[in-house]
């Protein structure tokens, strides 16, 4: 399996990209997403959402990081910034048996959440890797190996010690302690860790092989110019694999929130929004890049990131968007076809990303603390037939729109969001979702 340590790689590729072109970066990430009856089956087997909000306002506040798997285990996420993909062009993908839906990396004796980039040889880790195969028995001279970012092994042992079957479901847990190696030059935000399973002895018979890294090197990667960041097979999620070439996208380790108060942010639909009818675009997640180490203010430069799924094939070509201030005029707007793209087209739909550089104004605060700004898309020309329509604020803004009377009929939202950007009219309460924020 080709493995190249970072430091010849470093020497043949671009450098690390700077504060200079940070804006320029695409990581065109996509991150699972399954309609509600699929979002159902994966809650039964693994996620455990977190509840919260002003029982009052009939709020529901679905973290979209859920980070718990309490129905196999009682360990948690508190690494922040990870996320993970199956190995770059690993040609043993064609026999891969295990399907993974998703990831707990916990760093044992830390009493706070911690980043990825602050963790440090010598660390104690758990990782747990959950999901489907075809495997109905776990194989008898099965083994596992655990690699740093450098190449070298960091752990391994027989597959029977950490493996575990319920069904069709797995359940994989390791514990191990990182090395030097796991990590890139200094400053570099670089880490990342590999988990392999093999089948059959001598390392043989691959049955999946993940990489879990932290963004900064994600983010390295998805911009070499060569070799291509992508994989030789499709995940069918059930455990078989599609022998096909495409482009990687990451999917992020669920994880609570790294971030000081001043980055602490969630998203939702547009309260009472009638246009609901015709959103065509489901949301998953969102992430907000300050370019302020600080806090957040009136004048920082903002990278606006959505994922989702949708019911469209393709970026309308008449479409546009706008980024609207809390006070409610339009702060910035352009043509759809230049900051969305739609990709990864499946039975149930396609998959979209939105990456939009914008300027913050002083009509997104208030006296009171408050901070919002919302995103709204069109479809069609002069600004019509909505295709999705978000807002992103603060917690003291949150606070307020849980909690003070509301127009009638109150703090809600007029469509119900079905998956893969098919919603359905429906008065329902308002649901808050955590916003993956970063100051740069």
């Amino acid at each position: 399996r080709e493995r190249a340590t970072w430091g010849s790689d470093l020497a043949q590729s671009p450098r690390i990209p700077s504060v200079t072109y940070w804006w320029q970066r695409d990581r065109r990430r996509t991150v699972l997403s399954v309609g509600m009856a699929a979002r159902a089956a994966l809650l039964a087997v693994a996620v455990v959402a977190t509840v919260a909000g002003a029982a009052s306002a009939a709020t529901l506040r679905a973290n979209s990081a859920a980070y718990t798997y309490g129905a196999l285990t009682s360990v948690e996420t508190n690494v922040c910034r990870l996320e993970y993909n199956y190995c770059v062009r690993d040609p043993g993908c064609v026999t891969y048996t295990f399907s993974v839906h998703n990831v707990v990396f916990h760093a044992n004796g830390y009493d706070a959440p911690v980043k990825a980039e602050d963790l440090k040889a010598g660390d104690s880790v758990t990782v747990v890797v959950t999901g489907e195969t075809t495997v109905t028995a776990v194989p008898d001279h099965g083994s596992y190996k655990i690699y740093a970012l450098s190449g070298h092994n960091l752990a391994a042992g027989a597959l029977a010690d950490a493996l575990t079957l319920s069904g069709k479901d797995f359940t994989l847990t390791v514990t191990f302690t990182l090395e030097a190696g796991a990590f890139g030059p200094a400053d570099s935000g670089w880490f990342e860790i590999g988990i392999d399973v093999f089948q059959q002895a001598g390392g043989s018979d691959e049955g999946f092989c993940l990489e879990i890294s932290s963004i900064e090197y994600v983010t390295y990667e998805e911009n070499k110019v060569d070799p291509p960041f992508e994989m030789y097979c499709v995940d069918n999620g059930d455990g078989t694999f599609t022998k096909q070439t495409h482009e990687i996208h990451p999917k992020p380790v669920p994880a609570p929130n790294c971030q000081s108060a001043d980055c602490n942010l969630d998203w939702m639909y547009c309260p009472r929004d009638p246009g609901c009818v015709t959103y065509t675009m489901s949301v998953t997640a969102v992430e907000v890049d300050v370019m302020d180490h600080t806090g957040i203010k009136a004048g920082d430069h903002v990278r606006l990131q959505v994922n989702g799924t949708t019911s469209i094939k393709s970026v309308p070509a008449a479409g546009s968007f706008r980024i609207y201030s809390l006070a409610g005029h339009n702060e910035y707007a352009g043509v759809l076809t230049d900051v969305m793209t739609v990709n990864d087209c499946g039975d149930l739909g396609c998959h979209f990303y939105m990456d939009i550089n914008f300027v913050l104004t002083a009509g997104s605060f208030t006296d009171d603390g408050w901070f919002e700004f919302g995103l709204d898309v069109f479809q069609k020309s002069s600004g019509s037939d909505e295709g999705m329509c978000i807002e992103v604020f603060n917690q003291a803004y949150a606070t307020y729109e849980e909690t003070h009377p509301q127009p009638p009929p109150g703090f809600v939202t007029y469509c119900e969001d079905q998956g893969w950007g098919h919603f359905k009219k429906d008065q329902i309460p308002e649901r808050l979702f955590s916003v993956d924020c970063n100051l740069d």
